[in-house]
């Protein structure tokens, strides 16, 4: 009866450990999946979870903006390159004038929509930005309103003003440059 109770105690102490084991591996999963949650937020849910419809139509436009400025090297670079091909066909003076005119034109096109859509992109993802910091700013101090009053006899109240503004200087930053 001994080693049978012996081998029972080896047993349930190896249960008991399993158990432990699974206890801290589930624990350590738990952090570590609440870290991953803490971790970052998407640009994209960022924007959107601080615009209302206007603003959202002026994201559409600071992002036409962007493709605007985008688009502009490579078509001038592809201009250029069929200029300097048309060059080697000109046979007389009104050719030339010809194509020079066409090609200034182009050129006149490009820069028109590169200046218009510099202008929309940069205006416009500053405003945005400056809208997303405001209303986080706001939600924040909202969140901050709603805690008890011993939260603050705890913690260092200065803490989180200077924690918030840098987070906001970052997202308003990041939002500003980030296209």
């Amino acid at each position: 009866m001994t080693t049978f109770n012996k081998n029972e105690e080896k047993e349930k102490k190896e249960i008991k450990n399993e158990e432990a084991s699974l206890k801290k591996l589930s624990n350590n999963q738990n952090i570590k999946n609440e870290k991953k949650k803490i971790k970052s937020i998407g640009f994209w849910k960022l924007i959107y979870h601080f615009l209302d419809s206007k603003d959202k139509w002026m994201v559409l436009f600071a992002v036409f903006g962007s493709f605007c400025v985008g688009i502009s090297l490579p078509l001038f670079a592809l201009f250029f390159g069929e200029s300097l091909s048309n060059l080697n066909f000109i046979g007389s003076i009104d050719d030339f004038v010809y194509i020079f005119y066409e090609l200034l034109l182009k050129f006149i096109y490009v820069g028109v929509s590169m200046l218009v859509g510099g202008i929309l992109m940069y205006f416009l993802w500053s405003y945005n930005g400056r809208i997303i910091a405001k209303r986080f700013k706001e939600e924040y101090f909202k969140l901050l309103l709603k805690q008890e009053q011993g939260f603050y006899d705890k913690e260092n109240p200065y803490e989180y003003f200077f924690k918030l503004q840098n987070q906001v200087k970052t997202i308003e930053n990041g939002v500003n440059v980030i296209i």
